[in-house]
């Protein structure tokens, strides 16, 4: 059962309020530590003010706080799992695709919209290392993984949260979901 931080739309909208503090960050005199100073209703008021400045070069409906704000979220153009593609493709496609940014141009470009409407949210893998306890035991040091299933098990939740999307406009879903699916062969 996915848990709420897990699900599609609180996916969507994280990455979608990532890419805007990101672009504000960009655009603006404002710092990562600046943000880090101030409450929500003050990053609320400054990323709309910045969205609704004259002097910002039209992004259309890319405007992602106001969506945000409007709760008029990107829509699934690709949601897939290791049920889906499997636990392979989807390592092979976190590893080899490290740059988000050229690869929503890219998609962008063969599905005829705008880069601002396509938003790649790769997964981040589970390091093996993390899950590598050594215990002390009377016979000496033994990995924990030799002595008990929870770390298997720890890997196997965490795989059915992983998840590869790729979300665009609801008016743009359908040739982004055809470009999407060409670009990672899925």
């Amino acid at each position: 059962m996915k848990t709420t931080a897990g699900h599609h739309a609180t996916r969507i909208a994280e990455v979608m309020l990532r890419r805007a503090v990101n672009d504000f960050l960009n655009s603006t005199s404002y710092t990562a530590e600046d943000i880090l100073t101030w409450d929500d209703y003050q990053l609320h008021t400054r990323l709309l003010e910045y969205e609704r400045h004259e002097n910002i070069p039209k992004k259309g409906d890319g405007r992602l706080y106001t969506r945000i704000s409007n709760r008029n979220l990107y829509k699934r153009a690709l949601y897939v799992n290791e049920n889906t593609i499997g636990r392979e493709r989807i390592s092979e496609i976190a590893s080899e695709y490290d740059n988000p940014t050229g690869i929503e141009e890219r998609i962008a470009t063969d599905a005829g919209v705008s880069p601002q409407h396509v938003i790649v949210d790769l997964p981040s893998l589970l390091d093996k290392e993390s899950t590598r306890v050594r215990i002390v035991m009377p016979n000496g040091v033994q990995d924990f993984s030799d002595i008990s299933p929870i770390p298997s098990h720890l890997v196997d939740v965490e795989w059915r949260n992983t998840t590869l999307g790729v979300y665009s406009p609801e008016s743009d879903t359908s040739a982004v979901r055809e470009a999407v699916r060409d670009y990672f062969g899925v």
